[in-house]
């Protein structure tokens, strides 16, 4: 073995010195401190084999140079730097490689790291390598010293993040960063953090593009549970087995904890925040096609919520603090017109365990008011307020921001400007100042409901004429129904908003270019009532005293309409239907007589003007007309009716008087509608619409306690008194809409639970208190929206089935109301048919007149096609003679 003499051994030991200040590289201390460093790479590049054993000298017996080139660069790094004059310190290195103290237990800490500071010199100890003489207190204070230039941080090792935040992982103040600090994005201000971004240097373990860092106080509790909030939170999402969750949210990169500061590392995003994007204003869609994509582009966002939510297996997280400050923008794409959103800034978030029966809560964090939800205010310190938090109010901060993107693109910046100073004179208008004093300025509710200027503001930007402004009015109209809902209940999952959030961007444009605008009643104008008139006056020309002068004309079956305000009462006795003769008198414009046609359906008409009634002038009192009232009656579909509904709303027209008799036949019957929403009712969809809105429209006073709405294979009961949501755009119906992954209706046991549920009801014992309030049901009436297309089921009696099981639902529930001693009407089946389908027919046939022989002569099943008349549709399977009634199909339909 060669012999090496001193001067060869401290000779390389110079020039190792001399080789670090060439190539050191500078980085950041705990205390923001530029200080020089030498990455690994370059040391691994250093330490060649022979330059180890020339260090090594006799010691090559001893020590393994291949292990020390794997295991122990660091260390012989550091005792070379630090060598003096003293004891050969290649016997430290011995030391090291004895006791397998190598590069990964570096840094070194001496014993007592934990004393107070007042006797940390007089009790502290040297690490195991230099604990045997004092002569190693002195080698070790040398090293201590020396050590951070040769093992700055190493982010990211074999896939795993950083994560240093126990005490006896914290990073000493004296640990080197290697970044280089590029900008300060927002200063520590007495509140928040200090956010920067950085470049990460080459051997950092880090992407070689930007990243942000962001520092908070470690000794400010608020802004320390705000780092573990958000430290937690990114932990959680890792921890999610998804490919795609970095589409969502912005990457994390780790964090530490260093002297008084917490740190954490994220992506950095190009474009700043979409607060930022908006106050650049240098991308604004000029086509319906770039809006198009950008609404696509956001609408990846509610999938990020849907992940957020239900992503965990067994926890799950609510943001809390959804606003454009916390969602990042980033470009991406080959020319630089499609941008990545990320949600960030996880510092309110709570993540929380999901419950037995699926619930989750987190405890309220605080979010911005501004987007906060109406369930989350409070605004009086005194009244005790619900410290939990549901995912609901992510759903509604996140429409209120999709509100403020719709208004930047058709507006601009300066528009949604204006558009949250409207919604501050608003807040700031209302009686109670409570809520503009609690800090909800700006906030997008009352406290309770929808502000109206989200409504005037979507009309506005619906009344432009621009395709862009189109599509965003219509995203907007979306958003306040389907997002902005004020009953949490009601307000739907992330994963539910995600399909019809394309929908909506898919769908076809509002065709009115000036939006739609609600035409008031021409009877007002044209037909003024005389002071002291009343309905009854105008009958038959008697004068009541006191009575309101601007009631609107209509029958004494009139209901009153959602949306339209009336709230004065009028006695019973005053509007009972009476024959309008011409000795009436309306504002000197004279009334024809009625014919018999149309007594129950006074029409009014005005010398040299035509009337804004749709009224039939022509069939008045002809003697040609030779159908009765009945047979006319009888012929009026579904189309009459949609055309009635607009005249009515706008009170432009009388209910409908041919109605009378069967809606007071109908009245205080529970209603239930099923609509089957299996894939092959698609192509029947919008005259299912068509029929359920007509339908419900005039039954919708009948039922006490609010009708029943079933989807055969979507959505739950609905149980409402109005018809609110259900048929306009994005509505209830569109929802639920046939998809491709519906597959055969199982309409046996859809309608065995519905009937099992509503006869149970019916048949419950009532009490005397709800008699007196006339809530006793007189019976129940059923309507199922269908083709016949449904499952085969096995009839409980043979082999053949006679309604692919529909049949068996059926006559169980005939057996329950015989054997409670009900009549027969008591119970309605009215199957209103769809399409064409031959076994469909035969099975709505079968129910209609086979079904009978198998109930005990019980006929409780009616069907038509919905072409048909309409009175057979709602009281066909109880009133006989209706059922006997031919067919009737209305051209065109």
């Amino acid at each position: 073995m060669e012999v090496f003499t001193n001067e060869q051994v401290w000779q390389p030991r110079r020039k190792f010195r001399d080789w670090v200040k060439d190539n050191v590289e500078q980085g950041i201390d705990g205390h923001g401190k530029e200080v020089s460093y030498v990455p690994y790479p370059k040391l691994k590049g250093y330490w060649t084999h022979d330059r180890i054993a020339r260090i090594l000298g006799s010691y090559d017996k001893d020590i393994d140079i291949g292990v020390i080139r794997h295991r122990f660069i660091r260390a012989v790094s550091v005792l070379t730097y630090v060598a003096d004059g003293g004891r050969t310190w290649i016997e430290y290195l011995e030391r090291f490689y004895r006791t397998d103290i190598d590069d990964h237990s570096l840094p070194l800490r001496s014993h007592d790291i934990g004393a107070s500071s007042a006797h940390a010199t007089m009790l502290r100890r040297a690490p195991a390598p230099f604990d045997e003489d004092s002569e190693g207190l002195q080698t070790w204070s040398h090293f201590s010293e020396h050590q951070w230039k040769f093992l700055p941080l190493l982010f990211e090792q074999n896939g795993t993040v950083m994560d240093r935040l126990h005490h006896l992982r914290a990073l000493d103040p004296r640990h080197i960063i290697p970044i280089t600090i590029e900008k300060e994005l927002s200063q520590r201000s007495g509140r928040g953090a200090r956010v920067l971004k950085v470049k990460p240097h080459k051997d950092s373990g880090l992407p070689p593009d930007p990243i942000v860092l962001k520092e908070y106080l470690h000794d400010k509790d608020r802004y320390t549970n705000e780092f573990m909030n958000e430290r937690h939170t990114y932990t959680t999402i890792r921890n999610m087995r998804g490919t795609n969750i970095s589409k969502y949210f912005l990457r994390y990169y780790g964090c530490f904890i260093q002297g008084n500061k917490c740190v954490i590392l994220i992506e950095y995003a190009n474009q700043g925040s979409l607060l930022d994007f908006f106050k650049g204003n240098w991308f604004l869609p000029r086509t319906k096609e770039e809006a198009k994509d950008l609404w696509e582009d956001l609408g990846l966002l509610i999938k990020g919520l849907a992940v957020l939510h239900n992503g965990g297996k067994h926890t799950s997280t609510i943001h809390q603090d959804i606003k454009p400050a916390n969602i990042f923008v980033s470009k991406v794409g080959s020319n630089g017109n499609r941008f990545s959103f990320k949600f960030g800034d996880f510092g309110t978030c709570s993540v929380t365990p999901i419950a037995e029966n699926g619930d989750t809560t987190g405890y309220d964090n605080g979010g911005t008011r501004m987007y906060s939800a109406p369930e989350l205010c409070n605004i009086d310190s005194e009244v005790f307020m619900s410290e939990r938090v549901s995912w609901q109010a992510d759903i509604w901060s996140f429409g209120c921001v999709l509100l403020d993107c719709g208004v930047w693109m058709a507006l601009h910046e300066r528009g949604r400007v204006d558009f949250r100073n409207e919604r501050v004179e608003e807040i700031r208008s209302l009686k109670q100042k409570s809520l503009s004093k609690a800090g909800y300025d700006g906030a997008f509710h009352d406290g309770e409901q929808v502000l109206s200027t989200i409504k005037r503001k979507t009309d506005e930007i619906l009344s432009l004429d621009s395709p862009v402004a189109q599509l965003v009015g219509n995203m907007m109209e979306f958003v306040r129904q389907e997002m902005l809902r004020q009953d949490i209940v009601e307000r739907l999952t992330a994963q539910q908003l995600q399909a019809r959030f394309q929908d909506a961007i898919n769908s076809p444009l509002n065709s009115s270019p000036r939006g739609v605008h609600r035409v008031p009643s021409q009877i007002d104008s044209q037909y003024s009532v005389s002071p002291r008139r009343t309905l009854t006056s105008i009958a038959h020309d008697s004068t009541i005293s006191g009575f309101d002068n601007n009631i609107p004309l209509r029958s004494a079956t009139w209901v009153p309409q959602p949306g339209v305000a009336d709230d004065r009462v009028i006695p019973q006795e005053l509007v009972q239907p009476q024959p309008i003769t011409r000795n009436s008198t309306v504002s000197h414009r004279e009334v024809p007589h009625p014919s018999a046609s149309t007594l129950n359906q006074p029409r009014l008409s005005a010398p040299r003007q035509q009337s804004p009634i749709d009224l039939d002038i022509n069939a008045v009192e002809t003697p040609t007309a030779a159908m009765t009232t009945r047979d006319a009656n009888y012929g009026k579909t579904i189309r009459d009716v949609l055309e009635w509904i607009p005249k009515h709303k706008a009170r432009q027209a009388f209910m409908l008087g041919w109605l009378d008799q069967p809606l007071k036949q109908l009245r205080g019957r529970d209603q239930c509608f099923i609509y089957d929403n299996s894939k092959s009712m698609a192509p029947y969809w919008s005259e299912v619409k068509d029929t359920a809105n007509a339908l419900t429209y005039i039954l919708k006073g009948v039922d006490p306690d609010g009708f029943e709405t079933h989807m055969t294979n979507s959505g739950e009961c609905l149980k409402q008194k109005d018809r609110k949501g259900l048929f306009n755009k994005f509505g209830y119906f569109d929802q639920h809409r046939p998809r491709p992954e519906f597959d055969a209706c199982p309409m046996e046991a859809i309608l065995s639970n519905i009937l099992e549920g509503v006869i149970g009801k019916a048949l419950a014992p009532i009490s005397r208190f709800d008699r007196l309030r006339s809530r006793e049901i007189r019976g129940v009436s059923i309507y199922v929206f269908t083709n016949g297309v449904w499952e085969a089921g096995q009839r409980r009696d043979g082999p053949n089935e006679e309604a692919g099981g529909v049949e068996n639902a059926i006559r169980t529930a005939v057996g329950r109301l015989q054997a409670a001693m009900k009549w027969r009407p008591f119970l309605s089946i009215q199957f209103i048919s769809f399409g064409d389908n031959p076994e469909g027919r035969r099975r709505m046939r079968w129910l209609d007149d086979g079904i009978k022989a198998t109930t005990g002569g019980w006929d409780i099943v009616d069907t038509t096609h919905h072409t048909e008349s309409v009175e057979k549709m709602i009281i066909g399977a109880i009133r006989e003679g209706v059922d006997g009634q031919p067919p009737v199909t209305a051209p065109g339909i």
